[in-house]
């Protein structure tokens, strides 16, 4: 089986949920045998070769934008009604994967799409305007046209029935964790000798994530609790954070890492009492489930895809309500014996999602829809 996959989400190897998913799916799709050629937009020589160590294994298929054009500018309609169609063009493969919501038009190959959420349907208020335009109406479309669509959870599905219907056949077939045990001798600066962490945000820049929430809640936290457990934002814009975190008074408490690996992240995780996670809208959560199976304790928004991924292993709160959330919290921070019950739910629960799994579902949703 060759699966042609889009890697436009790798075209700048920027730490994300996206680029996650590509990565690890071609590389559990490799192991399983299939033939996969990824197709990514060209940026740069040393982009390039970070997206051929990432896809080892795979033919990657680099993409040329047009003479005078800034890589790092094309469109998603340049991509997918330009660029990826001419270059999928001659090219041989059974089955078409879009990883990222779209298809190429025209798409002549059997076709499924990866749904990862529909947070700019459910909640429009917090979502880009550019991204909700653009999603809302070229995803409908591209679901409907797709033989079989992936949910990444069955959250996500029914969320896809009841903005999108009529679509494809959808089938869940969730994410799994990115990060493994950390190698002790790599790892992450804090800053300051001795920096340990206390609660840890992942990558909280698009207005869903709720980076006011969770900096509030923390604010609300005992100011000794506080002191003996600094926040550490990971992935995280600069430009977002630092106003918010100077409004509340929390430039003391407050490390923020603009860029961090999968490796560094395995670090940050083993070396944090509590992730802290309360997105207004979500499609898996895949910090959630990376924090739980690194023994991490969680405290999560009560929302429909974060139950169904923590399996009641985490601490759920409303997202709005800070003052829930910062006791969830001081409990976690100040009772070891809590941290160490929560960190074993958690563990277990994530045990539900492998890569290996993954690949192998997948695999027979291609099967599906070429012999369809």
């Amino acid at each position: 089986m060759i699966v042609a996959i889009d890697g436009w989400a790798l075209r700048l190897m920027k730490p994300g949920g996206i680029p996650n998913y590509v990565e690890h799916l071609v590389r559990a799709l490799i192991v399983r045998g299939v033939q996969v050629r990824v197709f990514v937009p060209f940026v740069d020589s040393t982009t390039a070769q970070s997206i051929e160590e990432c896809t080892a294994g795979a033919t990657t298929c680099f993409v040329r934008v047009q003479p005078g054009t800034n890589p790092v500018d094309v469109s998603y309609r340049e991509w997918y009604d330009e660029l990826l169609p001419s270059a999928l063009r001659g090219t041989s493969y059974d089955v078409f994967h879009g990883t990222s919501y779209f298809l190429p038009h025209p798409c002549r190959h059997p076709a499924v799409i990866t749904v990862h959420d529909l947070a700019f349907e459910e909640k429009p208020a917090v979502t880009r305007s550019e991204a909700l335009m653009y999603y809302s109406q070229r995803g409908r479309e591209d679901a409907a046209e797709a033989d079989e669509v992936i949910a990444v959870s069955a959250s996500t599905r029914n969320d896809i029935l009841r903005y999108w219907s009529p679509v494809a056949p959808v089938s869940v077939i969730p994410l799994a964790p990115c990060v493994r045990p950390p190698d002790r001798s790599h790892g992450v600066s804090l800053g300051r000798s001795g920096d340990s962490i206390g609660v840890l945000l992942v990558a909280p820049n698009n207005p869903r994530k709720n980076l006011h929430g969770m900096l509030s809640s923390y604010a609300l936290l005992d100011s000794e609790v506080r002191s003996r457990n600094r926040l550490v934002i990971a992935n995280a814009r600069t430009d977002i954070v630092w106003p918010l975190v100077s409004g509340l008074n929390l430039s003391a408490d407050v490390i923020c890492l603009p860029r961090v690996t999968n490796r560094e992240m395995a670090e940050l995780y083993s070396s944090t009492k509590v992730l802290l996670y309360l997105s207004y809208a979500e499609g898996f959560g895949l910090p959630v489930v990376e924090a739980m199976s690194l023994g991490v304790p969680v405290v999560c928004s009560d929302i429909a895809p974060l139950r169904e991924v923590t399996g009641g292993a985490a601490l759920l709160v409303p997202p709005d309500d800070y003052l829930s959330a910062s006791n969830a919290l001081s409990s976690l921070l100040v009772s070891r014996e809590l941290r160490e019950s929560v960190s074993l739910r958690g563990v277990e629960a994530s045990r539900r999602f492998a890569w290996r799994l993954t690949a192998d579902e997948t695999v027979a949703a291609y099967q599906r829809v070429i012999e369809k």
